[in-house]
């Protein structure tokens, strides 16, 4: 069984050290416990296999977890680096700085290729010799004053309880021990789960064991037409409440399997992701498979983004294929950009 620890640093009110024991083994997102940093509460995210769908590099992300919690105008504007220690070379650190104002949308931020996976080894260092990698982070708030004493204690109270059981049921998920009673497959990958704890957070799961067909009692399930890596996503999301950061190219297998899954929440914020990184590279295309799944309100809102900022810049050859795909749909944005009809 893995073991995460966390130690402070020598200087207690900026500085944390994560100690992530048997790191080659782990993989998945890997949240240290929470700490305190100029008055504020944070925690790390650290994917052993990047949080890419190619695992070239360990990625790295400092979240802010009380963002939800916290009055917008006092939302944190930080200025933070994250070090991996380099164990025989402390001089070849490798250290990468950014400053980020952290928002509920944006609640988490880092470096996605913080170290390539070949260096993450005890020959070079960034390894300790028993296998643990060692994450140092120091974050210097800029506008702290914001947050007054009579919101700190508040937000800290509740962000240690929530994180504290977000954290012992992640691990469970990574480590699952005697206790998992069920297997779910996909794109050749299993997933060794607890009935209970799908049942209890997932709706889907919850009508599948009360059905009493064969899958109600199996020991393995397997989940045809399911990309994997949306299923270890949203299995973080039924065990956790958190939705990582998500790769473009899985926002949409995620939420076509939120959407299966019936996890409302989960969907709706990864089609606010889908409408935030659109562009006029892909938004035809973004149109076009929300249309697909009937899904009004991202496909509204799309719309009206194509018209007030991308579709001087759309190619001639997204607009072909918008006018093959879906002919109806190109007339009504023909006629509500020439003036002749409403949005």
């Amino acid at each position: 069984m893995s073991c995460m620890a966390g130690k402070r640093g020598a200087d207690a009110d900026r500085t944390y050290e994560w100690e992530i024991r048997n790191f080659v083994s782990m993989d998945g997102c890997l949240v240290s416990d929470p700490f305190a940093a100029d008055a504020y509460f944070w925690r790390l995210q650290c994917y052993p296999k990047s949080n890419t769908i190619l695992p070239t590099h360990v990625s790295l992300f400092l979240e802010y977890p009380a963002a939800s919690l916290t009055p917008t105008d006092r939302l944190p504007t930080a200025t933070f680096t994250l070090t991996i220690v380099n164990h025989k070379q402390p001089a070849l650190s490798l250290s990468w700085s950014s400053t980020h104002s952290f928002t509920r949308e944006k609640s988490g931020w880092g470096f996605p290729e913080m170290l390539p996976l070949e260096d993450a080894t005890v020959a070079k260092g960034f390894l300790r010799a028993d296998g643990a990698m060692v994450i140092r982070v120091e974050v210097k708030v800029k506008n702290k004053k914001l947050l007054t004493e009579s919101d700190v204690a508040p937000l800290t109270k509740k962000c240690k309880a929530a994180s504290s059981v977000t954290t012992d049921l992640l691990t469970l998920l990574q480590d699952p021990g005697p206790a998992s009673d069920l297997t779910l497959t996909a794109g050749g990958r299993s997933f060794p789960v607890h009935r209970a704890i799908l049942a209890a957070r997932c709706e889907f799961f919850k009508t599948m064991f009360a059905s009493g067909f064969d899958d109600s009692t199996s020991k393995q399930v397997a989940m045809p037409d399911t990309d994997p890596d949306a299923l270890q996503l949203l299995l973080r999301f039924i065990y956790g409440g958190v939705l990582d950061s998500c790769p473009q190219a899985l926002l949409k297998p995620a939420a076509e399997l939120a959407d299966r899954l019936r996890l409302t929440d989960a969907l709706v914020e990864l089609e606010d992701c889908i409408l935030n990184g659109t562009g006029p590279e892909s938004i035809v295309d973004d149109m076009l498979w929300a249309e697909r799944r009937g899904s009004s309100k991202l496909s509204k809102s799309l719309q009206e983004a194509y018209l007030k900022t991308h579709i001087k810049n759309v190619s001639e050859s997204a607009m072909a294929t918008l006018a093959e795909q879906n002919p109806k749909l190109m007339a009504r944005l023909c006629m509500i950009s020439l003036g002749r009809s409403k949005p």
